[in-house]
């Protein structure tokens, strides 16, 4: 009496390539910041022989190098932040009481299947 099962391997899974799958446990504490927030820097002093130093701005240059965005997301990113901006313009250049009136003119158009109460005063 042969099984179906008599070929099928037991045991756990082996898999192809490196080292063996690690199992779950405690993450190891990320100490490197706390420890470098703890160093104390020294201060330089300039001497009085050297002409004291402008403030640093933050250059282009360095801010280029740590954008790690393509220049397709950098456009992106900025075209959304000048439609942000004219949103903005927009919304700030109205007052309560023309979006208010908008919004009637808007209400007074549809439909009674849409309609809601007029918003506002009276």
């Amino acid at each position: 009496m042969s099984s179906s099962l008599d070929g099928v391997q037991g045991g756990k899974l082996k898999l192809k390539g490196g080292a063996p799958l690690k199992t779950k446990g405690q993450k190891p504490k990320k100490r490197k910041a706390e420890e470098m927030a703890l160093v104390p820097v020294p201060a330089e002093e300039p001497s009085p022989n050297t002409p004291p130093k402008p403030p640093v701005a933050a250059s282009s240059s360095t801010d280029k190098a740590m954008d790690k965005r393509t220049p397709a997301e950098r456009a992106y990113d900025e075209a959304m932040a000048a439609r942000a901006a004219e949103r903005y313009k927009k919304v700030a250049s109205k007052t309560y009481r023309d979006s208010i009136d908008e919004l009637n003119a808007k209400l007074s158009t549809m439909t009674e299947h849409h309609d809601i109460p007029r918003v506002g005063p009276g």
